[in-house]
């Protein structure tokens, strides 16, 4: 933060030495090296669809709807939950066959690999289950 600041007022040499010591430090720009500044990412995605999905929420039901019908707040929260434990359940798996290991995700020497099998397993169910609702959906 005091980099920005440094940076703000022109000097452009100081806001470099402060940068460059804070990513030494391990603080806030280690959380955006890694995976962190993603999550928070998703989780303001997620805020986003939930206050829209309650926007939408009139109390009426439509008896005909023309078009695509939207998602409930219930199907985008169970399509995060089942990606969720899809996720956890191949990573203990992977860990489990590769490093006979079931916290492998906690684990720092072993958890670089099981991030990536966490991430393409979250991702890959909730495409899947994104397409197959929308299809559903109209």
């Amino acid at each position: 933060m005091l980099s920005v600041l440094y940076y703000g007022q022109g000097d452009l040499q100081r806001g470099g030495l402060t940068l460059r010591e804070a990513s030494r430090r391990g603080n806030l720009m280690a959380d955006i090296d890694g995976n962190s500044v993603l999550w928070l990412l998703a989780l303001v995605v997620l805020l986003g669809l939930h206050l829209i999905g309650e926007s939408r929420q009139t109390g009426l039901v439509a008896a005909h709807e023309e078009g695509p019908r939207s998602w409930s707040l219930g199907q985008a929260y169970g399509l995060l939950i089942a990606a969720l434990l899809v996720g956890f359940a191949a990573t203990m798996a992977y860990g489990l066959a590769v490093h006979d290991n079931l916290a492998v995700l906690f684990t720092p020497h072993q958890q670089h690999d099981a991030r990536a099998v966490y991430l393409i397993a979250f991702g890959v169910v909730s495409a899947g289950v994104s397409w197959l609702r929308v299809r559903r959906l109209g």
